[in-house]
């Protein structure tokens, strides 16, 4: 099974996740059952694959070029718990040949309104390349943790870009901030530690098409030994909640009304 076959099934399987219907907008006065999210995009980009020798200096330097597509689905319940299966393939050329990588990454968090934290299982097929080598390296987790409430906070997200590689790279760290009731989210931070060489800087924006629907758009650039490291992403998500609940109150004669 190829990484696109892999990425295909993941995909396919978390489907099912997705099948609640829009429900009407909340208020203080109404509880979340809670909400469910797929999101789908596509990017391609480079990134310098740099071999260095015992003391540092470089030996050699080329561009890896790739394009790579992700997608993800999670639901949220009306307690803490997030659950939610990432998957992905990248496939990337350089001067010696080409080669495909698929991964799936089933995850669980704890969404609280000034704290999320979260972890799950990377399962690839082929190890992904380290920073500054040749070396493939398995990745088996990924992980996040958010300080601070949606509509401003600080973010920490290791392998939970999607796409992978366009999408950010190995590990982002910055500022959210959330404009507005409808899903206008920007991301500002810092790329860092793989595929991509160098440092670079991050950007993640997800302006509202519809109620339910927005459009993810994800970039990253950064210098690495004389090259240019470039990332690119575009694709949509779909956000779905249940209908409300309305709080109950007690009657006096201990019926619940509503």
């Amino acid at each position: 099974m190829d990484g696109r076959h892999l990425f295909l099934g993941a995909f396919i399987a978390a489907l099912p996740l997705a099948v609640d219907a829009p429900g009407p907008a909340r208020d203080s006065s109404q509880a979340s059952p809670g909400e469910t999210r797929l999101s789908i995009a596509g990017g391609a980009g480079s990134y310098a694959l740099v071999m260095r020798g015992c003391e540092g200096q470089v030996l050699s330097s080329e561009t890896v070029r790739f394009r790579d597509m992700g997608a993800s689905a999670d639901h949220k319940f009306s307690n803490p718990i997030r659950v939610g299966l990432r998957a992905g393939t990248v496939h990337s050329e350089l001067a010696g040949g080409s080669g495909d990588n698929g991964y799936v990454n089933p995850n669980l968090s704890l969404d609280w309104r000034w704290v999320s934290m979260g972890g799950g299982y990377l399962r690839s097929q082929h190890g992904f390349p380290g920073r500054g080598n040749r070396e493939l390296s398995q990745i088996p987790v990924s992980g996040h943790l958010r300080l601070g409430p949606e509509r401003v906070h600080f973010l920490i997200s290791a392998m939970e870009d999607v796409p992978l590689y366009s999408g950010g790279g190995y590990c982002d760290v910055g500022a959210g901030f959330r404009a507005g009731t409808r899903a206008n989210v920007v991301f500002v931070g810092l790329s860092a530690l793989g595929p991509y060489d160098g440092v670079g800087f991050v950007l993640h924006a997800s302006p509202a098409l519809t109620r339910t629907i927005s459009l993810d758009l994800k970039g990253r650039l950064g210098p690495g030994e004389g090259q240019t490291e470039v990332g690119f992403a575009v694709g949509v998500s779909y956000i779905a909640a249940g209908a409300p609940r309305r709080n109950t109150r007690p009657a006096s004669d201990g019926r619940l009304q509503r």
